[in-house]
């Protein structure tokens, strides 16, 4: 379970770019005038395109830079003065007093893509069976199809994709039938791992979690995705893998394909609920782990997901009923 407690706390690479730029140009290390080119950037993060252009257009929204010539980002720094072109920025001077940029560099290859593998295909899952063409993807990241397999093996532990009998990669459709299978493996499952890992979570961890619950229970719905990412998995991620039996979760793994669709469909594509989604129920489960109830715990626990079923069929149906996203280019209908 720690491999999946790294996937989901991971933040996602365009973000790191995003800052560590944002950090040059706000300081006037990369000063106004500079053209910025995505291939150079890529290349010296050691990552695809995709994260160095989703970096600068969130750049571009700050003011900080604006496109180009069609080519390439001219650095304003927030100047509402127009600003000529003078050089083309050398990535090499990133290398001084950039923080975060070694945490970049030095992940696995299959990190550097892997966030946005998984938003975009589990974006798509509510709208039927997708096929994933593995040579495409790889050609669209900019990466060797061996490290496109080992994303798509990752996503297929945790029941994002799947093979056909042709052996060709597909997004297994999250349909509300498919919610409903899930739910009831968790119903039975999750439950008795927590009572098994309840004796091994520390009280500081568990304080620390229900004072985090409790200050975004308070400021809800002015919260972030991110912060609602987190409660989840703090009480059906890091609470649970505790538990010292890893053959039952192995078997947990594959039902984490309902919380990473959840984290991209509520306050992505679907309104945030006037009322909070879940986090009386997790208070429950949470201090009953800090008395040392662990019956307790795994009958609010049940209890939770009893209620959990009814709200995500119903927010998929919402979705299903909507648009669906376009489609990457390494995805067509089957």
């Amino acid at each position: 379970m720690n491999e999946m407690r790294t996937i989901f706390s991971a933040e996602p690479i365009y973000r790191k770019i995003q800052g560590i730029l944002e950090q040059k140009i706000v300081g006037s290390e990369i000063e106004p005038g500079t053209v910025i080119l995505e291939g150079p950037i890529a290349e010296f993060f050691g990552v695809s395109r995709a994260p160095v252009k989703k970096a600068l257009s969130h750049l571009i929204v700050q003011g900080l830079v604006k496109r180009f010539e069609g080519r390439g980002y001219l650095v304003t720094g927030g100047s509402l003065t127009p600003v000529e072109r003078r050089r083309t920025f050398d990535p090499a001077l990133l290398d001084s007093g950039a923080p975060g940029l070694a945490e970049i560099k030095t992940p696995a290859a299959w990190e550097r893509i892997y966030d946005e593998v998984e938003r975009e295909l589990a974006s798509h899952s509510p709208f039927g069976p997708q096929r994933i063409v593995e040579n495409d993807l790889a050609q669209h990241f900019g990466v060797s199809r061996t490290v496109a397999h080992d994303v798509l093996t990752r996503l297929q532990n945790l029941g994002i994709t799947g093979k056909d009998k042709q052996s060709r990669w597909f997004v297994v459709p999250l349909t509300v039938e498919r919610v409903r299978h899930l739910y009831e493996v968790r119903r039975i499952l999750e439950p008795a791992a927590l009572a098994k890992a309840a004796a091994l979570i520390g009280q500081a961890t568990l304080e620390e979690m229900i004072g985090r619950l409790d200050a975004t229970w308070a400021a809800y719905p002015d919260v972030s995705i991110r912060q609602l990412d987190q409660l989840e998995r703090d009480l059906h991620i890091d609470c649970i893998s505790h538990c010292d039996n890893q053959e039952l979760l192995d078997l947990l793994k594959r039902t984490q394909a309902l919380l990473i669709s959840n984290k991209y469909v509520l306050g992505g594509h679907i309104d945030l609920p006037g009322i909070d989604p879940f986090m009386g129920e997790h208070r429950l489960v949470l201090q009953a782990l800090l008395d040392g109830k662990p019956a307790r715990a795994a009958v609010a626990l049940r209890r939770h997901l009893d209620l959990s079923v009814t709200k995500i069929v119903r927010r998929l149906e919402i979705l299903q009923s909507s648009e669906p996203p376009p489609l990457p280019p390494y995805l067509s209908g089957t």
